[in-house]
């Protein structure tokens, strides 16, 4: 039986403050909580109600937890939803460690992405999924970027956190020190097919969809890449820009391929 002093830590969670300062975020919801387990991610503990175990796949959920030794508890609906960050919760909710980063210099021969005041949960969450998608692993966010921890941000990014190495409050001029070419989302950009293309790997910056990037980032940009359009529309949201230029630089140009700096 867990105690009312551990559910009250788990509930904590749902701050930020506390999320770093204990090294946990919620993973909550069963395909979520799936995700994590099938992962191996270092999940810490799991809570869930009586009735997750009345469905099939709550059933098999609970004996793959049991396969990877990982301590569960079962409570109260009422626990559950006072946790919970969702109205209809799906009676299951993971609390995992985040996870210890590779140094910079371990990750020089992949491509990354960089988001500067993204502070959208959703959208964030979509962005990582979408950079998961096309098989960019690393992640770095300027410090005024959302919590990549937060319970949307985690639900929105649908199991995406277990894959990729996310570097919170990093600076991007690191990364272009590793020699990356550094490409920024911009209106007023040039076309990504109208640049010169090098095996070097790259580094897309996405700013905010109001104030786009900042200007100490801007300073450490090389090629700024606009998305063509043909509607009178003033902007695209931040995240399908995100899968448009991640899908030209890793599809239409082959994987590890970018512009000259």
């Amino acid at each position: 039986m867990i105690s009312k002093i551990e559910l009250q830590r788990i509930r904590s969670l749902r701050q930020t403050k506390y999320r770093w300062q204990y090294g946990l975020f919620l993973v909550e919801g069963v395909r979520l909580v799936e995700e994590a387990v099938s992962a191996e991610a270092e999940v810490v503990t799991v809570i869930h109600t009586k009735e997750l175990s009345e469905s099939q796949r709550g059933l098999e959920l609970v004996g793959k937890i049991n396969e990877h030794s990982i301590p569960h508890h079962e409570v109260t609906e009422r626990d559950l939803r006072s946790i919970s960050d969702t109205v209809h919760n799906q009676g299951i909710i993971a609390v995992a460690s985040i996870s210890e980063l590779p140094s910079l210099e371990a990750s020089a021969e992949n491509n990354w992405l960089y988001l500067d005041s993204v502070r959208d949960p959703g959208n964030l969450g979509t962005i990582l999924r979408t950079a998961d998608w096309f098989g960019v692993k690393h992640v770095a966010l300027s410090p005024t970027c959302a919590d990549p921890y937060n319970p949307k941000v985690v639900r929105s990014g649908v199991g995406s956190h277990f894959r990729l190495n996310i570097y919170p409050s990093a600076e991007l001029l690191p990364i272009k020190q590793m020699g990356h070419s550094i490409l920024a989302a911009d209106q007023k950009g040039t076309p990504l097919n109208q640049l010169p293309l090098t095996a070097n790997q790259f580094c897309l910056v996405l700013g905010s969809e109001a104030h786009g990037i900042s200007e100490e980032t801007g300073s450490v940009v090389d090629h700024s890449v606009a998305i063509l359009g043909m509607g009178q529309v003033e902007s695209l949201n931040v995240a399908v820009a995100a899968g448009i230029l991640l899908y030209q630089l890793t599809i239409d140009h082959k994987p590890s391929r970018s512009v000259r700096p």
